[in-house]
């Protein structure tokens, strides 16, 4: 994971971004609101949080004794380090082990081709595992995505957009919906940013233009869908 020490967040949303395996030294928050983030096996150090949200995000075995719990009561909170996975299912995430970007990013595959159970256990958390993999095909098989998924939130968000859509497409013997209700839809599941004195621009790899970075400021922008395992 990536390492950011004594660097300044300031007046910041982050959003649907993964902090897996990153390493938070010394850093202040003040103001930033974090939304369907995932920190697994993240580590806060001597971290200073002030005005800080965190909403709607995961912590897996990550230490949260800094945060003050009650900025986590919009948020979940699981210690494991073992998770049984179907044989089935193993042997059905195997043809996506060697995808590039599924090797870049590490969103199904740790090194050594172990399954990121972390990443496994959020979307069966909110998914059926049909549903998983018919996602995953249309993704990653089949192509139907041109969006870029960098974080786990991010490929659940897409896999339940792209499954959605095909229902929708059976269901109306074969014509998709109108376009304006599919508008409407798709925008109803983006986040909405209302503090007009935020930059309205979307961050992907941008954040970190190294794995390790000290002493940086970011201010009055907005991240979102950032991978920083």
């Amino acid at each position: 994971g990536s390492r950011l020490r004594s660097c300044s967040f300031k007046n910041i949303k982050i959003v649907l971004s993964d902090f897996s395996g990153v390493i938070l030294n010394k850093n202040r928050f003040t103001n930033v609101h974090f939304k369907k983030c995932v920190f697994y096996a993240a580590i806060f150090r001597d971290c200073r949080f002030k005005n800080c949200t965190f909403e709607k995000c995961i912590f897996i075995n990550t230490n949260t004794e800094s945060l003050n719990h009650s900025i986590l009561d919009c948020s979940k909170k699981y210690n494991f380090y073992e998770m049984k996975i179907p044989d089935d299912l193993k042997d059905q995430l195997t043809e996506y082990r060697n995808i590039p970007i599924l090797q870049k990013n590490r969103l199904l595959h740790l090194k050594g081709g172990r399954i990121n159970t972390a990443t496994l256990f959020i979307l069966l958390s909110k998914i059926s595992k049909y549903k998983l993999l018919n996602g995953l095909k249309k993704i990653y098989i089949e192509e139907q995505s041109k969006v870029k998924i960098l974080s786990t939130f991010k490929l659940l968000e897409e896999i339940k957009n792209l499954v959605d859509t095909n229902t929708a497409f059976k269901q109306n013997n074969g014509a998709l919906p109108h376009p304006i209700e599919r508008l409407d839809s798709l925008m109803s599941k983006l986040p909405r940013f209302h503090n007009k004195h935020i930059e309205k621009r979307k961050y992907s790899n941008s954040l970190l233009a190294k794995s390790i970075s000290s002493k940086v400021r970011f201010s009055n922008k907005t991240f979102f869908n950032v991978n920083l395992r």
